[in-house]
């Protein structure tokens, strides 16, 4: 199973152009695609399992929170197992004609793959075919990674072969089958644990915002120590659950915006009596 997860975890990297291509819109291409994944998405995980020698079919979600300046990102998937749910996060960037994909957690461990084939019309219509090495049921093999952007969907297959054999036939290990999930705004009800401290090196302070319900795009709640959200809004357009509210005390207002991405959010407060901006991100919490 760690194998699947690793594999999913995996994505980008470029192996070297030739000509003017080379010089031209690699760094935009690459963050393009990248942008491309950011999102929640749902569908399947199809493996085969050594044991019967048949494909297994589960369900998966995969969650992508893409940098808007470099091509990386962090995501976390999700596969419902019969009787369990198992979660694999991971950090990806690229790195010249590398890819680098660093799995968290205890069984985490840098995986670097690179492009045998690239094609690119748009963010909604690529495809990279990587290569790279790894093991597989406990033997040495290569990987051949296949990637299909398809407008809202997304198909990832992973084929082996004995390492070093060129000769061999590639052999099916497991394929990702998803389609993006339209934004919902009702992601964002709930309680959640926001880190306000004041500078990257300051430790950690949490505070609390509650989100009651969310009717008509109007959002009820409390941020910070209680204080009532006032003329509270969401939206959804360009495919992002973003929000913004008013709070108050003694000093004036407070105006807060942030969005949802990756399963977290994060956002900035404006203080207009005590003159600050304070950036911030959080995570659901009791």
């Amino acid at each position: 199973m760690m194998n699947m997860m690793r594999t999913v975890g995996a994505v980008l990297s470029y192996g070297a152009w030739s000509g003017a291509a080379l010089a031209q819109g690699t760094a935009e291409t690459d963050r393009s695609i990248v942008a491309s994944l950011d999102g929640r998405w749902a569908g399947v995980l199809e493996y085969r399992d050594y044991q019967s020698d048949g494909r297994v079919q589960i369900p998966a979600v995969y969650v992508v929170e893409a940098s808007v300046l470099t091509a990386s990102f962090t995501s976390r998937v999700e596969f419902t197992d019969p009787g369990r749910v198992i979660v694999s996060e991971g950090a990806v960037s690229i790195v010249g004609d590398r890819h680098l994909d660093l799995g968290l957690g205890e069984e985490g461990g840098l995986e670097v793959m690179t492009v045998d084939e690239r094609r690119f019309t748009d963010a909604g219509d690529w495809t990279l075919v990587l290569i790279g090495e790894g093991f597989d049921n406990g033997e040495p093999v290569d990987e051949r990674v296949t990637r299909v952007m398809d407008g809202d969907t997304f198909r990832s297959t992973k084929d082996v072969r004995p390492r070093g054999d060129a000769d061999a036939l590639w052999a099916f290990r497991n394929e990702i089958r998803l389609e993006r999930e339209d934004p919902d705004a009702a992601a964002l009800v709930g309680s959640w644990t926001i880190d306000l401290r004041p500078s990257a090196g300051a430790d950690p302070y949490l505070v609390k915002m509650k989100i009651r319900s969310i009717e008509g795009g109007a959002i009820e709640g409390t941020f910070y120590d209680g204080s009532p959200i006032r003329d509270g809004r969401v939206t959804t357009a360009f495919g992002v659950v973003r929000f913004a509210f008013t709070t108050g005390d003694g000093s004036g207002a407070y105006h807060t915006s942030g969005e949802i991405r990756g399963g977290r959010v994060s956002g900035l407060t404006h203080s207009v009596g005590r003159g600050f901006l304070m950036p911030w991100r959080g995570e659901r919490g009791e």
